[in-house]
């Protein structure tokens, strides 16, 4: 990539790594961050704490934490809140992250063209903020040097590119036979006439489900609770040109009691569906033609949602097999899903892709004790 020197109006976020697994360099974080702010003296500044997008003044940089006081929980490593808020704004911004332990999501945004440009630094340690084999240049703290001209030459600048079109929405005329919503996370729910209810459409994706975690500040889903879950089915972005490995786009590994918690944050009316439900969901979208997203439906989904359905139906589905609903909606060659057998018993459904086991995809598969499994995920349905 190449490195031009930046235009003196260039605006510049700092992110400054809050997660619990950087929480002991905190301190640290917070004065690395203080010399990069003073050393590119940008009017056009914006400095952020993980865990929210809302800015904070430069003064909160010289704040430190009393030995023996206790933190308050750290969130999960993910910036996305943050860089929503940042690329619905006209100007963009070359992006500063300090810290240390990976930033789980960073992917989807690297490639964004809305961002000007990039730089990691890694305040303890081997370089971690990215995973093994990243593109993004990442320095250590030491190395930012004692002027601008140095720190800024660190920056990873993408080629200058036209602005990504959204995925094609080619709005088919069979589109107008179902019924649709967009869910809280941006995702879309399909109506399911036998059930008289709406059933989401795709698995519950990783974006998705970190949407969630990055919203609810619940202390058990913190950076070791998403990496235990990572280590499981790692994490691919949906910007991703190819992804081999279906599942890792979605968010499986999970308890039922996360994913009913997930369904809490989505509205009251979000549930589970039962063995028999899901089984009717199955039958009723087998006989229903699979579709591009229709246009009026485009403009509310997510980029990830969009993106997906464009992978899923570009990349995964055969036209010369006439695909249904049920291949869209991954129901086949897709993972297994957490469904409710009786009030408080739980087990999975569903045909995963990477499974070589000659079973129907009404077998349940009920996992042992409370062991997560790497496919098994779930999608909810409500009324």
């Amino acid at each position: 990539m190449s490195k031009p020197t930046p235009e003196q109006n260039e605006a510049f976020a700092l992110i400054i790594d809050t997660s619990s697994s950087a929480a002991a360099d905190l301190d640290q974080a917070r004065q690395t961050a203080q010399r990069i702010y003073r050393l590119i003296g940008a009017e056009q500044f914006k400095i952020f704490m993980l865990g929210s997008a809302t800015p904070i003044s430069s003064t909160a940089l010289k704040q430190t934490t009393p030995p023996g006081v206790n933190r308050q929980p750290q969130p999960c490593s993910l910036i996305a809140p943050i860089m929503e808020t940042l690329v619905r704004e006209e100007q963009k911004h070359s992006v500063i992250i300090v810290g240390s332990g990976e930033i789980f999501d960073l992917d989807d945004w690297t490639g964004d063209p809305r961002v000007e440009g990039w730089l990691l630094v890694y305040t303890s340690g081997e370089p971690s903020l990215q995973k093994p084999g990243g593109r993004i240049a990442e320095i250590s703290a030491v190395q930012i040097g004692s002027d601008a001209d140095t720190l800024l030459s660190y920056f990873s600048r993408p080629a200058t590119r036209a602005p990504e079109s959204p995925p094609a929405c080619l709005g088919l005329s069979d589109a107008d036979a179902f019924r649709w919503r967009v869910d809280a996370s941006g995702y879309p729910l399909v109506f399911v006439e036998p059930l008289d209810a709406y059933a989401q459409l795709f698995p519950v994706t990783k974006p998705q489900f970190e949407r969630f975690v990055s919203s609810c500040e619940r202390p058990e889903y913190d950076d070791g609770w998403y990496e235990e879950i990572l280590t499981l089915n790692p994490r691919a972005s949906y910007r991703s040109a190819d992804v081999l490995t279906r599942e890792r786009l979605f968010m499986t590994g999970v308890t039922p009691d996360e994913a009913l918690a997930f369904g809490r944050w989505m509205g009251r009316d979000y549930a589970l569906p039962t063995a028999e439900e899901w089984a009717t969901c199955y039958k009723w979208f087998g006989g229903q033609a699979a579709l591009s997203a229709p246009p009026d439906l485009c403009g509310r989904l997510s980029p990830d949602a969009l993106s997906l359905w464009e992978t899923i139906e570009g990349q995964w589905l055969e036209p010369r097999r006439r695909p249904t609903l049920r291949d869209l909606s991954l129901m086949t060659q897709g993972i297994l899903e957490w469904v409710a057998e009786r009030p408080s018993r739980y087990c999975g459904l569903g045909e995963p892709a990477a499974s070589k086991l000659q079973r129907r995809a009404e077998d349940p598969v009920r996992p042992v004790g409370r062991r997560r499994l790497r496919n098994l995920g779930f999608r909810l349905l409500t009324r």
